[in-house]
């Protein structure tokens, strides 16, 4: 990925259609995904959620509200809007979320996401 905006556009794309191998290039290899009730997720587990098929998504998108960026960091806040189920259970809603990507050898890769409590608006449910 040459920018952190491409980036963000094909982690959506490939997260939202569980692409386990496009999400396997984009995680750098540290990747640590932080979860609101404490969870942490290396990047295997991250991808397992994927392949073992506990994780449907039927809708994601992530909006920047606030993005500091130079040429090898880039720490992004944001918002998740998801529909989405694990092992048959709701996490649907908005997320305030952070991701962190990092650029090394001309491609960038996220090394963190960290989700905050979500809020689930009705039409999302």
């Amino acid at each position: 990925m040459e920018t952190f905006e491409a980036l963000l556009r094909r982690w959506i794309q490939a997260e939202s259609a569980g692409d386990v191998r496009a999400l396997r290039k984009l995680l750098a290899d540290d990747f640590r995904g932080d979860g609101p009730n404490g969870y942490v997720l290396d990047k295997p587990q991250w991808l397992d959620r994927h392949a073992s098929g506990d994780l449907a998504i039927r809708y994601l998108d992530w909006k920047v509200v606030d993005l500091h960026a130079d040429h090898h960091l880039a720490v992004a806040a944001g918002l998740q809007t998801q529909a989405a189920w694990y092992r048959g259970q709701s996490h649907s809603g908005v997320i305030p979320s952070a991701l962190v990507a990092i650029r090394r050898y001309e491609l960038w890769s996220l090394v963190n996401l960290q989700y905050a409590r979500q809020r689930t608006p009705a039409n999302l449910a």
